[in-house]
């Protein structure tokens, strides 16, 4: 009946401001970001009851490493000498080489248990880290991450505790979480971990049933540190999590995912590609309303011919040849009519094709070449103006 129900009216964030109970919640982000950091810092501050300025519910903390647990526990022995914090409720359990299926789960719980009876509190936040490490292999798709999702729900229903997916991003930028959203779906908070060129990351909350939203909660950065030296007397360099101005953080731009573009947009197109983009963009400054076909035909043949003859080589035929080349799409044999490159002479309206005119406007666009395979299949090939893509019909000046 509806008056059975009650508001739940205990402690409603976790971490004061920042983070809200809840079931499950994902953080994401690209490989090297530091959201494996980030975790063992909130595990830390939740087993501590405060993270930084934040007052946090105190409770026990279980870290499941799936993906590389000795680089874990270095980085918790680490911090925990470098911020002298002793005696805290918070246990590694190393899983590496496991899936994550019913028997990982039964040890999960049964750990829980264990961890909240020797420390007298309860489990407050269970931590997978990774996703792709707990699947054991098995794909990212809406079976096996759905998997996850039973897994997840059956962890929490017995411990109570938060459980916290460790992800990746998506191989494009703001693709959301990596894989099947079956998974994230059933996590009532997302947060996603993006990277400033400025070396910071912003925490920006994705997706949240409780709290805000779709706004960036918090940034910070990884400050390395030596936290000791190897039987070789060498430096082990490791990283500490600081928090850093959100306004100064958001003023850097987002640092690109495969490094920085070229120099020059049109570094990788050929000869002719950008002498065929020159000649488009000159002549549309002058017939903003469109450039003809023809025109920019004559014009590309004698802008082409005045090359060759600079170096010495034959002038293009003027006369219409009956050279037959391989179709491009077909692999039949066909002829190629020059007549048209002959003069940029006006055309009359009953010799022109049915095709709109060519509009090279350059908004943030840039006209690039889709196919273009070889010399001859310079006039076969597609080609992208205004993020559109043109047929041949459109643009006859690299058709047939």
């Amino acid at each position: 009946m509806l008056e059975d129900c009650q508001l739940d009216t205990e402690v409603f964030w976790a971490i004061e401001d920042i983070l809200p109970r809840c079931n499950m919640m994902m953080v994401y982000a690209r490989g090297g970001s530091g959201k494996t950091y980030l975790g063992s810092s909130i595990a830390l501050g939740i087993g501590a009851g405060r993270w930084f300025d934040h007052e946090a519910e105190r409770g026990a903390v279980l870290i499941c490493a799936f993906e590389r647990p000795e680089d874990t526990e270095d980085r918790i022995a680490a911090l925990r000498d470098r911020l002298a914090l002793r005696d805290l409720p918070v246990a590694l359990l190393k899983l590496g080489g496991k899936r994550l299926d019913d028997q990982a789960a039964d040890l999960i719980v049964t750990r829980a248990k264990e961890l909240a009876d020797r420390t007298s509190m309860p489990v407050r936040v269970i931590e997978i880290d990774t996703v792709s490490a707990a699947l054991g292999g098995l794909k990212e798709d809406d079976d096996g991450l759905g998997r996850l999702r039973m897994i997840g729900e059956r962890i929490h229903a017995e411990t109570g505790a938060l459980v916290v997916w460790i992800h990746h991003e998506g191989k494009g930028d703001h693709m959301g979480p990596r894989g099947h959203l079956t998974l994230a779906d059933g996590c009532m908070v997302w947060w996603h971990v993006e990277e400033r060129e400025d070396g910071s990351r912003v925490v920006h909350v994705a997706k949240a049933n409780r709290g805000p939203s779709h706004v960036p909660l918090f940034a910070f950065k990884l400050l390395p540190f030596e936290a000791g030296r190897d039987r070789r007397n060498k430096p082990i360099q490791l990283c500490e999590l600081q928090r850093v101005d959100l306004e100064a953080a958001l003023a850097s731009p987002a640092r690109r995912r495969f490094g920085q573009a070229p120099a020059d947009p049109d570094a990788k197109l050929g000869s002719r590609q950008k002498l065929l983009l020159r000649l488009l963009e000159k002549l549309n400054a002058k017939h903003p309303a469109g450039v003809e076909r023809t025109m920019l035909r004559s014009h590309f043949i004698l802008e082409l011919n005045t090359e060759r003859e600079r170096k010495g080589l034959p002038a293009l035929p003027a006369a219409p040849s009956d050279r037959r080349y391989p179709s491009y799409r077909t692999g039949s044999m066909r002829s190629m009519d020059c007549s048209a490159f002959q003069s940029d002479r006006p055309t009359a309206a009953s010799e022109r094709s049915p095709s709109l005119p060519i509009r090279g406007e350059r908004t943030g666009e840039r006209l690039h070449s889709l196919a273009c395979r070889s010399r001859r299949s310079l006039w076969r090939s597609f080609w992208k103006v205004n993020g559109e893509r043109c047929p041949t019909a459109k643009l006859e000046a690299v058709g047939r």
